[in-house]
């Protein structure tokens, strides 16, 4: 025991953070590895979903600080990306809220599978390869992100890849810009769902 924590917990949490860390370097996925940890400790997969969201709010949150004080965030373009987003994501966690609870560890296994598949199909390639053109943002941009933001608030799992998917290969940005705005974006994003699963009184 450490400071009244069981020293495996506490063991497991610091692995899962470092496994979140490189994985969030790598392809923006941390999640896949948090969230099965959480049910492994004991959390019910709806529980487990909802409390996921405090360390994507910290890894959002710190790497937003991060590229503004480096003077490297585009605000403007950060802002109209993030209010189609978090309008969605509104939507998801409302919707998880509704999932059966005794369904929901299907839910998140199904989530994980898939999102494992994207770690192992070359998506950081295409990521990486990305060039800075010019910026389309349009109503078929904007829908992606809210449809992205339906996921992000309904599980996580996977979202914030596709940001980078649709922010890179659909909007036109480079991987710096591109992982400056979805740091941003994922703020408010992860704000508001927690805001629903706080009412409901979710998160561990």
């Amino acid at each position: 025991m450490i400071a009244g924590y069981d020293t495996l917990d506490l063991l497991l949490g610091l692995a899962a953070g470092l496994a979140c860390g490189f994985l969030n370097t790598a392809a923006s996925s941390g999640s896949v590895v948090s969230l099965p940890i959480m049910i492994f400790l004991g959390l019910d997969a709806a529980s487990a979903n909802a409390t996921n969201r405090l360390p994507v709010l910290v890894g959002a949150a710190a790497g937003a600080l991060d590229f503004a004080g480096r003077k490297a965030m585009p605000w403007r373009l950060a802002f109209r990306i993030a209010l189609p987003t978090t309008a969605g994501s509104l939507i998801g966690a409302g919707i998880a809220e509704l999932v059966p609870r005794r369904d929901m560890g299907l839910v998140v296994t199904a989530a994980v599978l898939v999102a494992m598949l994207l770690l192992f199909k070359n998506i950081k390639k295409a990521i990486e390869q990305a060039q800075d053109q010019p910026i389309r943002l349009g109503a078929r941009e904007l829908a992606l992100f809210f449809g992205t933001g339906i996921w992000l608030g309904f599980i996580v799992l996977g979202g914030a890849t596709c940001m980078l998917l649709i922010l890179t290969l659909a909007v036109g940005f480079d991987l710096p810009r591109a992982n400056a705005v979805r740091a941003a974006a994922l703020v408010p994003v992860t704000l508001v769902s927690m805001g629903v699963f706080v009412a409901s009184g979710d998160i561990n």
